[in-house]
């Protein structure tokens, strides 16, 4: 029996989400169902940590895909972090790196969506001043 567990910890406005287990078709509406789940309630920019997946199909990376588009539509973001040799097989398709960024660490992910919000906030202290 797969083990499956997903782990949640909210850094700065960022959520990171931990994937553990094997991933497949199976597994894809509740996968779905999670990140969903992730990208509607707090920050809708998340981190999905895989260093922890031992298998994945094509389905995680649809899921992925997805729960990305939910998220820019949300004024944010997704992307990958740590990806286990399995799960780097299955980002291995060409052209994808266009669509989907992935980072070797948590830390990298997290400092790139937070620069990435920064640049895109009409209210980025560094860019403005409030005269008083």
């Amino acid at each position: 029996m797969p083990v499956r567990r997903e782990q949640s910890t909210e850094e700065a406005r960022v959520r990171i989400v931990r994937l553990v287990g094997e991933f497949d078709t199976r597994d894809a509406a509740a996968l779905g169902e999670r990140l969903d789940a992730a990208v509607s309630k707090g920050p809708a920019r998340l981190v999905v940590d895989l260093k922890g997946v031992r298998f994945a199909s094509a389905a995680l990376l649809g899921r992925l895909l997805v729960a990305r588009a939910k998220a820019r539509r949300r004024g944010g973001d997704l992307v990958v972090s740590a990806p286990s040799r399995p799960v780097k097989a299955v980002l291995s398709v060409p052209g994808l790196e266009r669509v989907l960024k992935v980072f070797p660490g948590d830390e990298e992910a997290v400092r790139h969506l937070l620069r990435d919000q920064r640049a895109s906030s009409p209210w980025d202290p560094r860019r403005h001043e409030l005269a008083g």
